[in-house]
């Protein structure tokens, strides 16, 4: 973990702004976590960056592997996309007036996949349909809709308990209950509990949100019940303006994965990501150079 920290050091650290949100824990995750005000603010349309690794005892090694996000003018993240090895994985969202994801379309080695949201008045998703797409280009940057197919849908019913606390019903294709969910919450407002059990009993799990003295998600523990008791936990770690600038991840215990992430002194925009899988001895970088502007 030290090598990691040392590569740290060797780039400028973050002053002020919050470019990412993080109110659930879910930053570097699959879903769009960029702060809008802030990308529209500083007129963000697009920035890209490359990937470089380093071992123990060796020098930083560029490859041709990069990520780009690439953003509206309301600063909702549209699209990004990963080169690995040659292949292109691509996602794109597309929003509601309200800022919630209406469609967010995928691909991966098996083709193009898309998830359809529709949303009560409090923004609570209420149905999710996952479709299967065709392209009619084959072309993964410039996609063109020729078939689409729909593969399932699920519905959610929203009952209110005590408070801020309420129970979500989850039915699936068929229009059976598959999943019951209780959403507990603090005398913040803030989520503190989630509580899901499969309908048939086979499997129970409990989510726990920890917050710091700022009001910021700095533990999410996951205890799952299905075969055994599994415990997986993600710490983050912030700066003294809100600036998100770690995350760690544990499975019963064991550290699986680390992110630090690094940010431009001068604008807060986001530098680096630098992250290491189960503590090996290989550290991936990811540095952000080429930002472009409306």
């Amino acid at each position: 973990m030290k090598n990691l920290f040392f590569i740290l050091l060797l780039l400028p650290l973050i002053a002020q702004g919050q470019m990412l949100m993080n109110p659930k824990g879910e930053v570097l995750e699959d879903m769009p976590f960029f702060n809008p005000d802030f990308i529209r603010k500083n007129k963000v349309k697009s920035f890209r960056g490359e990937y470089a690794t380093k071992y123990d005892h060796d020098v930083i090694r560029p490859n041709d592997d990069a990520f780009a996000y690439e953003f509206d003018r309301l600063g909702q993240l549209v699209r990004k996309f990963k080169i690995l090895k040659g292949d292109t994985l691509l996602s794109t969202y597309i929003y509601d007036y309200k800022g919630n994801v209406l469609i967010h379309r995928e691909t991966n080695k098996w083709g193009y996949y898309e998830r359809r949201y529709r949303y009560d008045n409090q923004d609570r998703v209420i149905e999710m349909e996952l479709r299967r797409d065709q392209d009619t280009k084959m072309n993964k940057l410039s996609f063109e809709l020729n078939e689409q197919h729909t593969i399932a849908t699920e519905k959610y019913e929203y009952l209110t308990l005590e408070g801020l606390d309420y129970k979500k019903v989850c039915y699936n294709s068929a229009g059976r209950v598959y999943r019951i969910e209780f959403y507990y919450f603090d005398k913040e407002g803030r989520l503190s509990k989630l509580e899901s059990a499969l309908h048939n009993g086979s499997g129970r799990s409990e989510i726990n949100y920890f917050y710091n003295g700022s009001g910021q998600v700095e533990e999410v523990k996951t205890i799952s019940k299905a075969s055994g008791t599994h415990v997986n936990r993600k710490l983050f770690a912030y700066d003294d303006d809100g600036n998100v600038l770690s995350r760690h991840v544990y499975r019963n215990e064991k550290l699986i994965n680390e992110e630090q992430l690094v940010y431009f002194e001068d604008s807060k925009l986001l530098k680096a990501i630098l992250s290491r899988v189960d503590e090996e001895s290989m550290i991936t970088i990811l540095q952000f150079k080429h930002y472009v502007r409306y």
